[in-house]
């Protein structure tokens, strides 16, 4: 058992650091800041690490795969523990959403071509969309005990994170 459990949690913190990675890859490729070249051409991380794009980026991405987890483990189980899932979901996701709303507005700021493609794409209407299902699907799990909402919720929260990574991809092209 504790094999399992050390496997486990080597494996979360490795999807961690892939998360971490690659928005550290959009992060970069939004603002190119920590590129040093001299003395010779090398990555300063903490330069990286703190570009603004990044920072908004990263929590969001974390949150919004939390916001998945607590969609699932809410259907998963049938009592009070379901409930505070669901009510756990329901935070993460209106987060999510004020971050994305301060990314957003990072990208406005500093990135003005990205922020155009992302406001232009019908992917952005289709994300809103999926996220408006996620919440109410979850409010009326959480006032109505209308159990069979967390299906649509969980679709909605895993299409969310698919079309959210597709639209985030496609906006890099000036």
């Amino acid at each position: 058992m504790r094999i399992a459990m050390a496997e486990w949690n080597k494996e979360k913190f490795s999807a961690i650091l892939i998360l971490l990675g690659f928005r550290a890859v959009f992060g970069f490729m939004n603002i190119p800041i920590g590129l040093e070249l001299q003395p010779k051409l090398h990555l300063d991380t903490l330069k990286a690490l703190a570009n603004p794009t990044f920072l908004a980026l990263y929590p969001k991405s974390v949150l919004a795969s939390y916001t998945l987890t607590f969609i699932i483990l809410a259907r998963v189980f049938r009592d009070e523990l379901g409930k505070r899932f669901a009510k756990l979901g329901l935070g993460f996701l209106i987060t999510t959403a004020i971050l994305g709303i301060i990314y957003e507005e990072t990208l406005r700021t500093l990135v003005e071509y990205k922020f155009e493609n992302v406001m232009s794409s019908s992917l952005t209407a289709v994300k809103l969309i999926l996220i408006a299902i996620q919440f109410v699907a979850l409010l009326l799990y959480l006032l109505k005990d209308v159990r069979s909402a967390l299906i649509p919720a969980g679709a909605c929260a895993l299409a969310g994170i698919l079309v959210g990574e597709t639209l985030n991809a496609l906006s890099q092209y000036p």
